[in-house]
């Protein structure tokens, strides 16, 4: 804010209301409360003393002056009350008041960081490594009598602020210097008691007052403030600016956009008030935001719509969905009030023009020329983009290169954007210095901050937010007046975490991505290498994907992994300049870009639909077996037509070596692409893939060709920014700085190579995307990285330097994150799969070489390759590898004796206790391993309790032999006390004393005949719970063939009984069961897995600072050595949460599955196998659901002769297969004899109001339970057309109560029916399956669709 005002006793545009007496010190009325001056007006104002806000204070907040003086004659604190977009209103409220009574004020811009040194005192280091303590600012203000403003209370974490409770209640506080703060009166009559001042009792200033600032919670996001620290403050209500103040900073502008802009604002305001009074959520306008705007003259260029965006960033939802969801109502209302013109997009003629390295379009060279205007209009930038689609690049341009970037992250708080502690050199003592945003305020420079959508909440806010009225309080305690000069830039993409606050502090634009006609004229300027056929049929690919932008069949997702930004399609036409401009290395390229490799079978069909749509090839399958040649020649590597320099070494011990390297044609193309980078001078290269696909084998032999250094980085959860680029370290009480690998590759022309990405956290890795795609990197110690140094401080990147990264493939059932959908279009992405059959046949041959059996090799290939296409289509969730292949490999070499089967078990263990699983993959080794599934169930029998049948494993028990020896050399074995008489159960001992080598006892262990273990020719296994003994083996022999087989049928007999116990069920009934679960079985364990994994992405543990416990946090080494306690971290979960996200993190989650019973079912089942499909998706939900308590689900029906058939009961799933076959039974029976017709709209309706039913019972009856969120899913065979029915009736039952989430799921169709209603329904919310084998990916669309399963590709 400009200060209008100087030094003066009472000078102001609040007129005769406020008078000032002119006596030193003394008094100030306003409208007739008087309250005393804090200083008189002689000499230079102390510079904590606001200025220039009085005389701007508009005229509807001047009673709100009057209230303050009021409390302050009371010697009341007070609050003051608004939303959060005009937290700048009640903030000028507050300095205007500071400015009135001559207080000098302090400031605190609360936020989750704040701790209880920024409230009391911190250690700082004196030379001499000795400990002194600096007053924080509410300590200030109390002992000077200064006015402390609190900003943001709602913003602080629990428990923080009640350190100020007594200071507020009693004026008391205890310091941490010693010192105890009292009440000025008592100090004074305690004053003649006290005998020196070794009491430490120092008075507070009887002047001193509390002012915050806060919002109301609910309805606004935040904490509410705790009863305690709220009963201490008198509050006040901050309202919108009225109509009149926004006509007032109107006057003088054009009346064409002066009408229409102050109805479209009367119109947001107002229907904020509605969603207030109707409880529902709107992103607040902010009167001051626009306040600020239009007083500054000139007004902008531009149409209404244009200058009311800058201040209200939903407007742009039309040109970007991810936009907050209020604009759909202000837009509706706007276009009715003719005040929204259509878009004007995709009607220039595409012409532009290069300015540095950046293309302008007439829309982009718009938003540029607007962003110019705003900012010499005084107004800090906000640029909205998506990734990858050119903020850097335009930002470069229009700074000329000279703005300084500063890469943000979570890990950074608000204390980081301004200044760092570090400690002298010379004297060790700490100190602070600045960061680039201080920096440049102080000398009135620009500064870029690229990725605020990052920052934690409320970080932003709590350190800029007084940047707009000129000043800023920076944490060593001083103010900082900024430069007028000073401009920030911030670049973000959009989201829900642009708050009305946030967007309060900018001048909002969004840039606008490019036409397939701007970008075809565009590519010949930007990739001058690229022929002008290539340019076009890049465009026509563009041309082709923004379609698919628009298709809403695909999910929001979906459409992400599908988005081609202006990053991709650069780099891809560089890519194809630089080979070949064929169809079919494009679509290779294509592919790797977009790492197709690694999405749905669907989303790649419709990337090769690109390419058709484009006028191109269609999908051309190259031979796997093609040789890649690889050679050396002199310093040279020449692979193809491309030969690439190799380095000479400064270092030779870091050019790797690797020693398992085999060069099979798999191989060799993967060394290859990487050489093809290198050649291309790609500093930047993801390889992502599989586990076990090589791909450190693959950059270590690289290296090894290329003679290049490397410095190597293992990521994993705990890696941290500073871990990544610099290592703090003490020494001799002074904060030093070591280079960590990434630095120092960058410094020395290395290549750094990032292993395991995908386990880093995202907010880490994310920094990547500044070094590599902007070239420039702020590291801890105000050093900075770049690619030309300008200052001392700069360290120049080496030409030579690359970054490689390694990551594995994301999505299930891998755990990593989603690196390459966060930054991995920043890379130069290659996809590393496994080999072909005919490679890995070599390689395996290579792992084995003196194993004769060189026929078990080939087939081992051919089994794993069948493998891994299992899990392709989904069948099995592990991705078996060529890791796993070689592993078995090695065993049969090196123990030539063992067989197949006994080297298998190594990598086939996992599976010993998933019987369904276990099957399959027999029955895939029996197919190239004839005889071989016996062995393999028998392997694992003792798991399953399977006896298998008569084949043997070459290492069975009694090839082993165990012998244990007491300390005088003899052994112990049981010795059976008796002869063999036939099986038997045995008495029951009720004693449980143990008892071992006879024949009367069950549950006894070396015996014979009776149930038990270790013993012989017993029935089945009994344990009594004491020591087991084991007869020999020898003994074991003396049993009869005779004997053994009753005693398999009394196993037999007792199993069948068990079965009628468990499962409620005979024989036969079992044999009914088991034809509808064999189908489904693959699919329970994998459905179980994506429902264990369910959980919002709030729970992901982080680190939380500021803790008295935990390690160590390296961000807060010098508070550590000054004795701060807070100075630990741990992992755990936000406590940002609202108690609503609290509460529905433990709460189940409700289920309901209303089932197809309809006659259609049975009558077009022999067409399609629809009620089959049914039954099998009915099982399939029992048997998944089974041990998940997180989930509570109910099983409805609906048929032409009811809307609502019950099943299954929420809380009463049934208890046992047996009655799971009675549901399977009823429902078949309802389908054979319902009344004809279709309920599927009425069932879905019922359904919902079932649902909310049971979770308002839940309310009601369990007040100490929360209902978390609710699922509709509706199963029909889509058979609407009969019955003349509406798809879109169906859409609006399934989104009629946003506390449901409706689903359709169409399991038949005639013709394309099923596909023409998913069309009708909302975007993400209908599915057509006609595979069981799918219905697993399908629920979990679901639940990706609800945000509760995290998208990772």
């Amino acid at each position: 804010m400009r200060r209008l005002s100087p030094w003066a006793p009472w000078t102001t545009r609040c007129g005769a209301s406020i008078a000032r007496s002119r006596a030193p010190a003394g008094t100030v009325s306003v409208g007739g409360v008087v309250v005393p001056l804090r200083h008189d007006f002689g000499g230079e104002p102390p510079e904590r003393i606001p200025q220039g806000f009085l005389a701007q204070l508009p005229r509807s907040l001047r009673p709100a002056l009057k209230w303050l003086a009021q409390k302050d004659a009371l010697g009341q604190d007070a609050l003051l009350l608004s939303s959060p977009a005009e937290r700048a209103r009640a903030r000028h409220v507050a300095l205007a008041y500071a400015e009135l009574v001559n207080s000098e004020l302090e400031y605190v811009g609360i936020s989750a960081d704040t701790t209880e040194a920024d409230l009391k005192q911190r250690r700082e280091i004196v030379p001499g490594n000795s400990v002194a303590f600096t007053n924080s600012p509410p300590v200030r203000a109390a002992l000077s009598g200064g006015l402390l403003v609190l900003d943001g209370l709602e913003r602080a974490e629990r428990n923080v602020l009640p350190t100020l409770n007594n200071l507020l209640e009693n004026r008391e506080m205890s310091l941490e210097d010693g010192r105890f703060l009292v009440e000025s009166v008592r100090y004074e009559a305690l004053k003649g008691s006290m005998t020196d001042s070794a009491s430490g009792l120092t008075a507070v200033h009887r002047h001193f007052r509390v002012l915050a600032l806060a919002s109301p919670c609910p309805p606004f996001d935040g904490r509410a403030l705790d009863p305690p620290l709220r009963s201490r403050f008198q509050a006040l209500l901050v309202p919108p600016a009225p109509l009149e103040e926004l006509t007032e900073a109107l006057q003088g502008h054009d009346d064409s956009v002066v009408s229409p802009l102050l109805t479209a604002a009367e119109t947001i305001i107002e229907l904020e008030r509605q969603s207030i009074r109707q409880n529902a959520s709107f992103f607040s306008f902010s009167t001051s935001s626009f306040l600020r705007y239009c007083s500054q003259r000139p007004l902008p260029k531009g149409n209404a719509e244009d200058i009311l965006r800058c201040v209200y960033p939903p407007l742009h939802a039309s040109d970007c969905p991810s936009m907050p969801e209020a604009a759909s109502s202000v837009t509706q209302a706007l276009r009715k009030l003719r005040l929204k013109p259509p878009s004007q997009r995709g009607l220039d003629d595409g012409s532009g023009s290069l300015v540095g390295t950046h293309y302008r379009t007439a829309e982009i060279g718009a938003t540029a020329q607007a962003i110019e205007a705003d900012m010499a209009r005084g107004q800090n930038i906000l640029l909205l983009g998506a990734r990858g689609s050119g903020k850097s690049a335009i930002v470069r341009a229009l700074g000329h290169g000279k703005w300084l970037s500063f890469a943000l992250h979570r890990d950074q708080t608000g204390r980081d954007l301004l200044q760092r502690r570090v400690t002298e050199q010379e004297s060790g003592a700490s100190t602070w210095a600045d960061q680039p945003v201080a920096a440049a305020a102080r000398v009135g420079h620009v500064v870029v901050l690229d990725g605020i959508h990052r920052l934690p909440k409320g970080a932003l806010v709590s350190a800029l937010s007084r940047l707009n009225e000129g000043e800023v309080d920076l944490p060593d305690g001083s103010r900082l007046r900024a430069s007028e000069d000073f401009r920030l830039v911030a670049l973000a993409e959009p989201g829900d975490w642009l708050t009305p606050e946030v967007a309060s502090l900018f001048a909002t634009h969004l840039l606008p991505e490019m036409t397939p006609l701007e970008l075809t004229m565009a590519l010949p300027k930007l990739v001058p290498t690229a022929t002008p056929e290539l340019c076009q049929q890049i465009a026509n690919i563009a041309t082709a994907a923004l379609l698919t932008q628009n298709d809403t069949s695909f999910s929001v997702g979906e459409r992400g992994a599908l988005r081609l930004s202006l990053r991709v399609l650069l780099r891809l036409t560089r890519q194809a300049a630089a080979t070949s401009t064929d169809a079919a290395k494009l679509r290779v390229l294509l592919h790797e870009a977009l790492m197709s490799r690694f999405l749905p079978w669907r989303l790649q069909d419709t990337i090769d639909g690109w390419l058709e749509v484009a006028g191109l090839a269609p999908k051309v399958k190259q031979e796997t077996t093609q040789n890649f040649g690889v050679t050396l020649d002199g310093d040279d590597i020449v692979t193809g037509s491309v030969r690439v320099a190799r380095r000479s070494p400064e270092r030779p011990e870091l050019v790797p070596a690797p020693r398992d390297f085999f060069a099979s044609p798999a191989a060799l193309k993967a060394l290859q692409s990487i050489l093809l980078c290198e050649h291309a001078g790609e500093p930047a290269i993801l390889l992502l893939g599989n586990q076990g696909v090589g791909k450190n084998v693959a950059v270590d032999r690289v290296l090894e060709l290329l003679r290049a250094e490397r410095e190597y980085v293992q990521l994993h959860r705990d890696t941290t920014v500073s871990s990544l680029t610099l290592r703090p370290l003490l020494e001799n009480g002074r904060l030093q700085y070591e280079d960590a690998p990434l630095v120092r590759a960058a410094k020395h022309g290395r290549v750094c190579v990032l292993d395991e990405a995908d386990k880093a956290p995202i907010e880490v890795v994310v920094i990547l995307k500044a070094l590599v795609e902007d070239g420039e990197l702020l590291l801890g110690d105000g050093r900075r990285l770049c690619r030309s140094a300008s200052s001392e401080n700069d360290i120049q990147i080496h030409p030579d330097f690359r970054l490689w990264v390694l990551a594995n493939r994301p999505g299930f059932p891998f755990h990593g994150n989603a690196f390459f959908r966060e930054c991995g279009d920043a890379f130069a992405a290659i996809a590393l799969d496994n080999p072909d059959v005919t490679s890995e046949t070599a390689l395996l041959h290579h792992v084995a070489p003196s194993y004769p059996k060189r026929q078990v090799l080939d087939k081992l290939a051919l089994a794993f390759a069948e493998l891994r296409r299992l899990a392709e289509n989904a069948v099995i969730s592990y991705p078996y590898s060529m890791r796993e292949a070689v592993a078995v490999a090695r065993h049969l070499e090196k123990y030539q004796k063992d067989s197949v089967v006994d080297a298998l078990s190594n990598v086939l263990a996992f599976e010993a206790y998933d019987a369904p699983l276990r099957r399959q993959l027999s029955d895939v080794f029996e197919a190239h391993f004839h005889g071989i599934k016996d062995d393999l169930e028998l392997a694992f029998g003792s798991v399953s309790g399977e006896t298998g049948s008569s084949g043997s494993r070459s290492s069975n028990v009694s090839d082993v032999e165990i012998r244990y020896y007491l300390p005088n050399g003899q052994g112990g074995p049981s010795i059976p006390k008796t002869g063999l008489s036939g099986p038997k159960h045995g008495e029951v001992d009720p004693s449980g004393a143990p008892h071992v080598g006879g024949n009367r006892w069950a549950g006894g262990s070396g015996g014979s005949d009776t149930a038990g273990l270790g013993g012989r020719g017993g029935p089945y296994r009994l344990w009594d719970g004491n020591p087991v003994h084991s007869v020999s083996e020898e003994a074991k022999a003396e049993v009869s063939e005779e004997a053994k087989a009753k005693a398999r049928a009394m196993a037999l007999q007792a199993w069948e009984q068990r079965l009628a116990d468990i499962e409620k069920m005979d024989p036969s009934m079992w044999k009914m069961y088991l034809e509808v679960l064999s189908t489904v079985e693959p699919q329970v364990a994998q459905l179980q897995s994506i429902l264990r994994q369910a959980k919002d992405k709030k729970l992901e543990r982080i680190w939380l600072r500021n803790r008295s416990d935990g390690e160590l946090d390296d961000t807060r080494l010098v508070e550590g050595v000054a004795g701060e306690r807070l100075v630990f971290k741990k992992r755990g979960t936000t406590e940002s949460k609202s108690k609503s996200d609290d509460d529905d993190d433990r709460a189940k989650r409700r289920i309901c599955f209303v089932m197809d019973c309809s006659g259609s079912m049975y009558r077009f089942n022999g067409m399609d196998g629809r009620l089959n499909r049914m039954l099998e998706t009915t099982c399939l939900i029992f048997e998944s659901m089974e041990g998940l308590d997180r989930y509570d689900y109910a099983v409805l029906g609906h048929s032409g002769g009811s809307a609502q058939i019950p099943f299954v009961e929420f809380g009463k799933p049934p208890a046992n297969r047996g009655e799971r076959l009675k549901v399977l039974q009823r429902m078949l029976a309802h389908t054979q004899f319902c009344w004809p017709g279709d309920n599927t709209i009425e069932a879905t309706n019922l359904a919902i109001d079932y649902v909310i039913d049971a979770m308002s019972s839940d309310q009601k009856d369990h007040r100490d339970e929360k209902t978390g969120r609710a699922f509709v899913v509706v199963v029909s065979d889509a058979n609407f057309r009969r019955y003349r029915m509406d798809p879109l009736w169906w859409s609006e039952a399934l989104k009629r109560d946003a506390r449901v989430d409706g689903h359709a799921v169409m399991i038949g169709s005639i013709g394309e029916e099923a596909a023409k209603i998913r069309a009708a329904l909302p975007a993400g919310h209908g599915h057509v399956v006609l595979d069981t084998t799918l219905l697993p990916s399908t629920f979990r669309s679901i639940f990706e669709q609800a945000g509760i399963v995290d998208n990772d590709f």
